[in-house]
């Protein structure tokens, strides 16, 4: 996977990987919307102290890459979850409090075709649209 320069680590910024294929839409959608804010205010905290920390020993505004492993996860599962999507549109309200934070999003092994493609632009352009311009999307194979 080739990344374009600016979505990329090279500058030295953090990168922060998650896999999705061990998200659990049931096991996410049993925490109460309390527990979810909580917990999503608390690592946009973290984040925002660790890349303040590096911002100022580097006298430059660090901003972190997202990379999310999409192989074997289907987003369409989510949009068959209406609370699950309830409670990420809730929880995405506190993400666009701190938009200065991330530099982009690379969402990478995404099935092949643009319907996989077509499905995250909307939920992402309806959950967090000022980080839509961010997204780079890679397909398996790219």
């Amino acid at each position: 996977l080739e990344l374009p320069h600016r979505a990329g680590s090279v500058d030295g910024m953090p990168v922060s990987v998650l896999i999705l294929r061990g998200f659990e839409v049931r096991s996410f959608a049993s925490y109460s919307q309390e527990d979810l804010s909580e917990w999503m205010i608390s690592m946009m905290e973290q984040r925002a102290l660790c890349l303040h920390n590096q911002s100022v020993r580097e006298g430059r505004l660090a901003k972190v890459v997202e990379a999310k492993d999409c192989m074997g996860f289907s987003f369409s599962q989510l949009l068959g979850a209406p609370r699950v999507l309830r409670s990420l549109s809730k929880i995405a309200v506190h993400a666009d409090q701190y938009p200065e934070m991330m530099g982009s999003l690379v969402l990478f092994n995404l099935d092949p075709g643009m319907r996989s493609m077509r499905v995250i632009r909307k939920m992402i352009g309806l959950l967090c649209p000022a980080v839509l311009h961010k997204v780079v999307f890679a397909e398996t194979g790219d």
